[in-house]
């Protein structure tokens, strides 16, 4: 390598075509490579995301677009900075870089994690806009999902492939992005049209990743074939709950790739985003005249690194966790949606992190589960005694009117063993905290909810179930309405839901969930901020008892901004029919403008008022 010129963060570019590992001496691959298969059974599982512009679809199979541009090419048309994205290079790389003439097919990277399924970043699926929704369904249909897109020598490009080879995206499961928010997940997990054949092994996933791990990249840097990275070099140098940071070698289009523990040989991390990838080599500039572009160095004294996404935990068990979808309850503001069901993938994840406060004597417990008591009223029984009623008949949300209503009131998790609820479910008449016996006689129940058959779930592992510890902190006044819980250990396999403490504006789309009634989770949506003040929101949103405590989401970033503390009537005795039959009957009350106009709308804590949870 000429004097001057470095990778990005080492003396040498530590990024290899896969074919280089072949190459080396057999004392140098027992040295520095002893888990050469794994590197390069790893690579296999490692594909790159093209679109059906750059590979064709022939008779035969597929093969790469013939008027692909090369990476130096790629690089001239390149922004010098992001934030000037009209300023391009204008300059080829130097003799010196690697792959510079190497052909540029792709935009991203993912892993196989399962047999016709792939992790991979979440910008890579979504429009990078304000909406960060997923891709239209006409550019989610022309990405083509690449395994084998390996350079088979320093000469050649792989340029054919094969149907076992290439695959369609058939669904994104799950997803979390947020465009221009680094604080938001970023991730995909990908289906795809068919199982992948032809011996290519799903990686392995871990979800732990300490300070000094040695570490590997495997992608495709600007859209070139599989390279591996920072092997016997990386290590991870920073670690945060839901991120790594690392020096690995690591550019554009290596996005969606794994970061690979080399120990344990399983993936802890996706690459989402780094440091510039090129940068004009001035010395050579100034010496020569001449204008060229090199990589891209990082000086060590700024602390700046590669990122990585730690792979949730709870990631593994999705599929089957939030398979089912949510349902909506007929309410005081408005009726379902015509569309019934909410399949956004952001909500049915937050949904996990969403318990439900029970009374001990709900559960009884067998060995290590947990059974919910066959004498627990139903919804129909629930809504009666709110009204001081036996048994009159209820008219609407007839699907739920046998459901167990086995709740009191909702919690959500903001830490590991935290939840945040209403201060009513945990205070007296006085504001003061219930006794704590009482407390410690309360269960937070996570997973709640309807099963595919349409049934309540009635047993519960004990991964699901938690008892109260203590009250952290307790505000129950006219002005604030809240408490943090501290659980009797850490929640497995669920994740704390993302807190937005940024002014909210009245119009703002929002939905929630909850366990209303203590019924199974639903969810309320088809809603807008009403009003903002200085610690209360207020929505037209269907609440209802057994709400509080609820989460409120703004409907465009997925996170909190509030929890439901009170509101309305949601019920009555149906007057007209009773005079015009004789018959009492119960039926939902539905608000009108003037009750509107005179009590508000559902009242919610402003999450932005609890400081407590910066702490956290």
């Amino acid at each position: 390598m000429e004097p001057g010129l470095k990778a990005l963060y080492h003396d040498i570019d530590t990024r290899m075509n896969i074919y280089e590992l072949d190459s080396l001496q057999e004392d140098e691959k027992k040295a520095l490579y002893p888990d050469l298969a794994n590197i390069k059974a790893n690579a296999l599982a490692v594909a790159c995301l093209m679109t059906s512009n750059e590979i064709l679809e022939t008779r035969w199979g597929y093969k790469l677009h013939p008027g692909l541009i090369n990476l130096s090419e790629l690089v001239s048309d390149k922004p010098i900075e992001r934030s000037k994205p009209y300023e391009t290079f204008n300059a080829s790389l130097a003799p010196t870089e690697k792959f510079r003439t190497e052909l540029v097919a792709g935009f991203g990277s993912g892993f196989l994690v399962r047999e016709d399924e792939i992790l991979t970043a979440g910008h890579c699926v979504c429009v990078n806009d304000a909406s960060s929704q997923l891709k239209p369904k006409s550019a989610m249909d022309n990405i083509r999902v690449v395994f084998r897109y390996h350079k088979p020598d320093q000469h050649a490009e792989k340029k054919i492939f094969n149907e076992n080879d290439v695959y369609k995206i058939k669904k994104v499961l799950f997803y979390s992005f947020s465009y221009g928010d680094p604080t938001v997940a970023d991730w995909a997990w990908v289906k795809l049209d068919r199982p992948v054949s032809g011996g290519i092994k799903p990686i392995e996933v871990d979800f732990s990743a300490t300070m000094g791990q040695s570490i590997y990249a495997i992608g495709c840097p600007n859209g070139t074939a599989v390279k591996c990275a920072g092997v016997g070099y990386s290590t991870i140098k920073n670690v945060t709950t839901d991120q790594i940071e690392s020096d690995l070698d690591v550019m554009a289009g290596n996005s969606g790739g794994p970061i690979i523990d080399r120990v344990a040989n399983k993936a802890i991390a996706i690459l989402i985003r780094g440091n510039e990838d090129y940068e004009i080599d001035k010395k050579h500039e100034k010496k020569t005249g001449e204008r060229r572009v090199i990589n891209f160095c990082v000086p060590s004294a700024t602390g700046k690194y590669e990122i990585g996404q730690r792979i949730p935990s709870r990631i593994l068990n999705l599929p089957q966790d939030i398979a089912c979808e949510i349902p909506e309850m007929n309410g005081p503001y408005t009726p379902p949606s015509p569309e019934k069901l909410y399949s956004h993938p952001m909500v049915k994840i937050h949904a996990l992190s969403v318990g439900c406060m029970m009374p001990e004597n709900c559960l009884n417990q067998i060995e290590d589960d947990y059974i919910l008591n066959e004498n627990i009223p139903t919804f129909a029984e629930r809504v009666n005694s709110s009204m001081h009623q036996v048994s009159l008949p209820l008219v609407g949300n007839e699907d739920f009117h046998q459901d167990p209503a086995a709740g009191l009131s909702t919690a959500f998790l903001v830490g590991p063993d935290m939840v945040l609820t209403a201060g009513q479910a945990v205070s007296d008449r006085h504001y003061k905290v219930k006794n704590l016996e009482l407390l410690n006689r309360m269960w937070i129940v996570f997973g709640f909810k309807k099963e595919e058959t349409n049934t309540c779930r009635k047993a519960f592992p004990k991964k699901d179930v938690y008892k109260l510890s203590n009250v952290v902190s307790l505000k129950c006044d006219k002005l604030s309405n809240w408490a943090l819980l501290k659980l009797d250990r850490p929640v497995e396999g669920r994740d704390p839901l993302p807190i937005d403490f940024s002014p909210v504006s009245a119009g703002t789309e929002v939905y929630m969930l909850g366990y209303p009634f203590g019924t199974s989770l639903k969810l309320a949506r088809n809603a807008q901020i009403q009003l903002v003040e200085a610690v209360i929101l207020e929505a037209n949103i269907n609440g209802f008892s057994g709400n509080a405590g609820s989460p409120i989401f703004n409907g465009s970033t997925h996170k909190v901004i509030g929890l439901h503390i009170g509101g309305l009537r949601d019920h009555r005795i149906d007057e007209a029919h009773e005079k015009a039959t004789g018959e009492k009957r119960i039926i939902l009350h539905k608000i009108t403008k003037k009750e509107n106009d005179r009590m508000g709308y559902e009242k919610f804590q402003r999450i932005s008022v609890i400081k407590v949870l910066k702490k956290i």
